[in-house]
């Protein structure tokens, strides 16, 4: 089943030691860290929350039995990148 885990960096529910447990547990997942975000990611960064699923769903939903597009390289978070970590 496709699963994406999007966590806020400042979450006080869900830390990154939690969020890599689950990733043990479920290693197909994708995987969203959005640093200057809380537990509402939606609230928060919503620019980038949409971003992310939007993207998601590109990738796993089918349209006519095939991907629309391949899953993408890991892009660690840089300096000016809007504080997103992408982890596929």
């Amino acid at each position: 089943m496709p699963t994406l885990l999007v966590r806020g960096g400042l979450s006080d529910l869900l830390s990154e030691d939690d969020a890599q447990a689950f990733l043990r547990l479920c290693p197909h997942a994708e995987y969203v860290s959005v640093k200057g975000a809380a537990h509402m990611v939606a609230g928060d960064r919503n620019d980038i929350f949409a971003t992310s699923v939007i993207d998601f769903l590109g990738r796993v939903v089918p349209v006519h039995g095939e991907p629309v597009q391949p899953p993408h390289a890991t892009q660690p978070a840089q300096p000016g990148d809007g504080g997103m970590l992408d982890v596929p």
